[in-house]
């Protein structure tokens, strides 16, 4: 008998075990209250918007999708979207069969309609010759000049440019080769680099010019595991941050992943940049949302946020994908993104925002046009010009004879940053421009001020940077522009150098960083969690280049603002040095208690298994409802600190369950391959890759046991348990490595717990072999109990103790499992209990 079936997934509980959470007091209501009622509050949640990833997809919505043009059975893939004055073009992949490419038009990154290039067919930038096929387009643009990188079919590269973002884009090259998914960074020195992708990872070269590219050699700590593509280079407070994909996009477990660099050095790129801690960045296979990459990053609508731009897929025959665009979030050299088919936070428009001198925004007076709103002291600015030898862009303005401004001179090649005082200048800081700038194109100039630094930005390149300034409230504008000079867009948000990271709503499953927390603001005060927090901020902690904070005495906290996409139980983990094992935490929602929450020791003995000084691991367990709500930790006895911490689901119960596996499961069970019924139990064959899920993604703590029989001899090949598991991938170009958890793998040689994460960090934990090893006999059944506690786990074999690790980076929560990596087995009489 053989069968293959997917199951409602849910356990069948005989009995309910409340779990243990680290906190006192929980589950219950009761705890340390220290803060009184929170009945009066301002709600985040009139604050802010979402839109749904969903809402762009043909393949599921039809008709009702909200993206017009799109390539019928293709979609949206290989998404790119630049940023120009103001507005947003999204530009993607071409059908196999048909020549042109397709680009869409935004003023808020949300709501996107097709644009069409001057003699265009409708919907179209371009229908050069060259863009049949025409995968991944990106288009940058330099001194009047926008250039479109394609590559036809995934055989080389062309550049095409146009004067405008719309185009149309002509071929300005030949096909220079290079392989696939070519991508530009323009530094903000105005070198430029070509990254382009490789069967083994991303190469990197520097450019003579935007339409000169030289061979490269492959970055080292750039695979993906195999085919990688797709990069992208973001600049951001001087670290850069370059993603990539892989490895292949017909694959479910097709994701992104990243790289960090403090600088390009001079000679070799090879080892610039070192792999993120974090990775996957994105990765989801049981949703409707998988197969998520080919990403790039666009500059938000406020100036300051950055968001990632994905495509994900719906079906391999095509492919056919559709695009998603998520918000990141920055802690140092940790990137976060939890991409959502519904449930996006939207993007924060500016304050303040115009295209041209519009007479209801700017007051016009002898050569001065001022907004007629005032920004904080800590704002982002944004100013275009066309047809200006030298430009003076005014912020902080008091009156004719106070305020600061930047003097833009394309002659003399400078930037200068001012301040005007009783109508005397005062020069605080300039910077250099390198090339010859046009005065008849547009360029763009943007200040951000906070904490009284300034950054200066010319064309997206920072040219002043972190200069000393003390700026109050003003009024922004343009004075003593030349004659036949033309404005384009101009605004101001009032948040600057991560300010919006700190105010966004965080969906509460991603990375939260620790420096992500409220400082003095609305929000802290509504929900009277004090005017400010008390912290001392790391910036190289247990990472290099990640920000960790330290909380050093009683009462010191931090607020953040987090977004639970679905009400229910939630386990907080937290990331934390190894050292603060054992100390206490304290945890408060909106019900105005505060929970001690013990964090867990690691135990670092010779059989226990971390990576480094951190850990990550749940210390407590919450009821929350839906919604965004602030979450705040403090210290509550003693010097504590942590590097960042998200929200998994969890269950109030520890399931329990029996199946004698002498058929197949009616219940809890989720069949991901073909299994056959032999020797009264589930039967892998020889040669396979087979999984059956048990439960869902809550379970965190377990035991379990399970009889488990070799069919003949095994060398390489494996069968065994999988627990706290999770997106499985199953194309044939993923491995068993393709899933995230753990996997107890048996064959006549030894017994390993792996821990698999497809190419990050995939390894043994530990091995036991030799006579240990109680499956060095094949053709009997070998009773095994698996005990999950926290970040540790414990393996037996009848009364014998096989292994008892710990592992810092756990896996917290997830399914269980029957798997097998090519060999022949029979499971039997499984159990799940307490």
């Amino acid at each position: 008998m053989k069968f293959i079936r997917k199951i409602p997934v849910f356990l069948l509980a005989i009995f309910m075990v409340f779990a243990v959470a680290a906190c006192e007091n929980t589950p219950s209501n009761a705890g340390e209250n220290t803060n009184g009622s929170q009945s009066q509050y301002k709600d985040p949640n009139e604050d802010f918007g979402y839109y749904d990833n969903k809402s762009y997809n043909e393949y599921l919505l039809g008709d009702d999708a909200v993206i017009d043009n799109q390539w019928e059975g293709y979609g949206i893939g290989d998404p790119f979207i630049m940023r120009h004055d103001g507005k947003y073009y999204l530009y993607c992949s071409s059908l196999d069969s048909e020549m042109g490419v397709r680009a869409y038009i935004s003023a808020n990154l949300t709501d996107w309609a097709p644009v069409t290039g001057e003699g265009l067919k409708e919907g179209y930038v371009s229908e050069d010759s060259v863009t049949a096929a025409a995968y991944a387009p990106e288009v940058y643009y330099f001194n009047g000049t926008f250039y479109m990188y394609t590559s036809p079919a995934g055989a080389g590269h062309y550049v095409l440019t146009s004067d405008k973002p719309e185009g149309p884009f002509v071929k300005a090259t030949n096909n220079f080769g290079l392989n696939i998914d070519g991508s530009v960074l323009i530094d903000d020195d105005e070198k430029m680099y070509f990254t382009y992708a490789d069967d083994g990872g991303i190469h990197m070269s520097r450019m003579e010019d935007m339409l000169t590219v030289p061979v490269s050699a492959m970055l080292n700590n750039t695979s993906i595991g195999g085919w990688t593509e797709g990069p992208y280079i973001l600049k951001r407070d001087g670290i850069y941050y370059l993603t990539y994909t892989g490895n292949h996009v017909a694959s479910d477990g097709y994701r992104i992943a990243y790289s960090t660099a403090s600088s390009l050095p001079a000679g070799s790129l090879r080892n610039a940049f070192k792999r993120a801690v974090n990775n996957p960045l994105a990765i989801g296979t049981e949703t409707e949302l998988k197969g998520v990459g080919h990403s790039a990053t666009v500059l938000g609508p406020d100036m300051d946020s950055h968001y990632l731009v994905y495509h994900y897929l719906n079906s391999s025959g095509g492919p056919n994908r559709s695009l998603g665009i998520d918000r990141l979030i920055f802690n140092g050299k940790l990137m976060s993104v939890e991409p959502r088919l519904t449930g996006s936070i939207k993007p924060t428009l500016p304050e303040f925002y115009s295209q041209g001198l519009d007479e209801q925004k700017f007051d016009n007076a002898d050569g001065t046009a001022l907004s007629k709103q005032s920004a904080n002291a800590d704002f982002t600015a944004e100013f275009n010009v066309t047809g200006a030898q030298s430009s003076t862009v005014v912020f902080g303005y008091k009156d004719a004879n106070n305020y600061f401004s930047v003097v833009t001179d394309l002659a003399d090649k400078t930037v200068k940053l001012n301040k005007v005082t009783a109508g005397a200048v005062n020069e605080i800081a300039a910077g250099t421009l390198v090339n010859d700038f046009s005065s008849s194109v547009l360029h763009t100039v943007r200040v951000s001020v906070r904490n009284g630094k300034a950054d200066v930005s010319f064309d997206n390149m920072v040219k002043i940077d972190n200069a000393e300034i003390t700026v109050s409230a003003g009024k922004i504008g343009y004075k003593d522009l030349p004659d036949g000079a033309e404005i384009g867009y101009t605004a101001f948000s009032n948040v600057a150098m991560g300010m919006s990271d700190e105010r966004e709503a965080k969906q509460a499953e991603g990375y939260i960083g620790a420096d992500n927390y409220l400082r003095d603001n609305e929000y802290t005060s509504a929900y009277k969690l004090g005017a400010s927090s008390k912290v001392s901020v790391i910036e190289d902690g247990v990472f290099e280049g990640v920000k960790e904070i330290k909380f050093g005495a009683s009462g010191d906290y931090a607020s953040y603002l987090v977004s639970f996409a679905e009400g229910g139980r939630y386990g907080l983990e937290l990331v934390y040095n190894k050292s603060y094992g054992g100390k206490k935490i304290g945890v408060k929602l909106t019900d105005g208690t505060v929970y001690r929450c013990t964090l867990p020791t690691v135990n670092m003995s010779e059989d226990n298994y971390t990576s480094g000084d951190y850990v990550r691991a749940i210390v407590g367990e919450f009821e929350v409802s839906k919604g965004i709500r602030p979450v705040r930790l403090e210290n509550v006895g003693g010097e504590i600190s942590y590097v960042a911490f998200r929200f998994v689901k969890t269950s109030a119960a520890t399931p329990v369950y029996e199946q004698a596996l002498s058929d197949y499961a009616a219940n809890g069970a989720d069949y991901k391959t073909i299994w056959k019924i032999r020797d009264g139990g589930h039967y892998a064959k020889a040669g396979t890759r087979q999984l059956v899920y048990f439960g869902d993604n809550t379970i965190t703590d377990f035991t379990l046991n399970v009889e488990i029989k070799l069919d003949g001899a095994t060398g390489t090949s494996t069968a065994g348990i999988v627990f706290h598991a999770r997106n499985y991938a199953a194309s044939s170009h993923d491995s068993y490595r393709s899933i995230q958890g753990y996997y107890l793998a048996v064959n006549n040689n030894q017994l390993v717990l792996e821990r698999l994460n497809y190419a990050d960090g995939s390894t043994d934990i530990k091995v036991v072999g030799g006579d240990v090893n109680p499956f060095k006999t094949s053709d009997v059944f070998v009773p095994l109990k698996i005990v999950s506690r926290g970040n540790s786990v414990t393996v037996w074999s009848g009364e014998t103790k096989l292994m008892e690790v710990s592992d810092g980076w756990a896996f917290t929560s997830g399914k269980l499992g029957l798997y097998t990596n090519g060999a022949a087995a029979v499971f039997r009489n499984l159990k799940v209990s307490a």
